[in-house]
């Protein structure tokens, strides 16, 4: 997009009108598609009566050189729950003693031979379990908030392209079938190694019938996030935000919801 406008620019410094406008034109396409893929309906914070709920996806392969930035963050922003991608053992030592007493339901899945996620939570589970679609885990937490059923769905994605990446439609078309089979409000986040605008997430959100709940990125920064949090249209994304480490490594995302009581049920108490 800026190079449409940059070369729009030259060619109006040169008299090129025609190239300058088919540049412009390009331009305004490529921004009409970005915000059609983006999240269409994030709406200004609401009043604080309103329940909302805070969720943190954090890369911990981008901390190393800092340990203590991802406990700074979580003091921070107060996230009810945080899904920590990356988790090993070295990990576990040092996060479970320090969020033992905010966070105290965990939810763990890592592999010995490598590293996996895990969950941290300062609301209660009613339960919790591991998905694997063509050997991709998704954690899967079910809770209860403001008497409002939840299901939060963390997907791990490897970096490395093996036979279950390479077979990825495949692999989202399963994994939207079952997300759309539940029932409540929904948060599925994760490193899904795709952008939020390629084919493959459009379709994927398109079917799961979830919302992308990022608006914009920052085309300042080196790379472009791939990790995203998309979720149910019975909740409102009051905000979305990058974290930054201080030298300005993305490592994850932060989101702010209210529940959108027009279209949510409660439940009821026997």
């Amino acid at each position: 997009m800026i190079f449409y406008i940059g070369i729009g620019l030259i060619a109006l410094s040169l008299d090129q009108k025609r190239i300058m406008v088919m540049c412009l034109l390009s331009s305004g396409a490529i921004a009409f598609y970005l915000k059609m893929a983006s999240n269409p309906d994030l709406i200004i914070a609401q009043s604080q009566t309103d329940a909302s709920i805070k969720v943190s996806l954090i890369d911990l392969n981008n901390c190393k050189d800092d340990q203590s930035f991802p406990l700074k963050t979580i003091k921070s922003n107060q996230p009810q729950i945080i899904s920590f991608q990356h988790y090993n053992e070295a990990w576990n030592g040092v996060l479970q003693s320090q969020l033992y007493l905010s966070h105290p339901y965990i939810y763990k899945w890592h592999p010995t031979d490598s590293a996996g996620l895990a969950i941290y939570s300062s609301i209660p589970f009613d339960s919790s379990y591991t998905l694997n679609f063509n050997d991709i885990p998704n954690a899967v937490i079910d809770f209860t908030f403001e008497n409002q059923e939840f299901h939060l769905v963390s997907s791990y994605f490897p970096y490395s392209l093996n036979e279950q990446v390479r077979n990825k439609p495949d692999l989202l078309a399963s994994m939207a079938a079952f997300i759309r089979g539940l029932e409540g409000h929904i948060l599925n986040l994760g490193h899904f190694n795709e952008y939020y605008w390629s084919r493959e997430m459009i379709e994927y959100r398109k079917l799961a019938k979830l919302n992308n709940s990022r608006r914009q990125i920052d085309w300042k920064q080196d790379k472009v996030p791939r990790d995203h949090i998309f979720h149910s249209s019975n909740l409102k994304c009051i905000s979305l935000e990058e974290i930054f480490t201080t030298q300005k490594s993305h490592i994850g995302l932060q989101a702010h919801y209210i529940i959108n009581r027009s279209n949510s049920k409660s439940l009821t108490m026997n």
